[in-house]
């Protein structure tokens, strides 16, 4: 089972190739998306999301989601 944990927020060909690459070493891949608040503490308020493409939480959950 493994564990990848991240904001996925501008899910990009890095996050892919992550999750691939982490899911050949595991039966079982988790990835861990971080919620809303917890992304525009990290990276500095929603105003500064605005217009780079950011995803609603759902759309995170299942883009990581369906590569696992």
């Amino acid at each position: 089972m493994g564990y990848a944990p991240g904001a996925y927020d501008l899910f990009h060909i890095g996050h892919l190739n992550l999750l691939r690459q982490a899911k050949e070493h595991c039966d079982i891949l988790i990835a861990g998306v971080v919620a809303d608040e917890v992304l525009i503490q990290y990276k500095g308020g929603e105003a500064r999301f605005a217009g780079f493409g950011v995803e609603v939480p759902y759309g995170r959950l299942t883009s990581s989601s369906a590569l696992c």
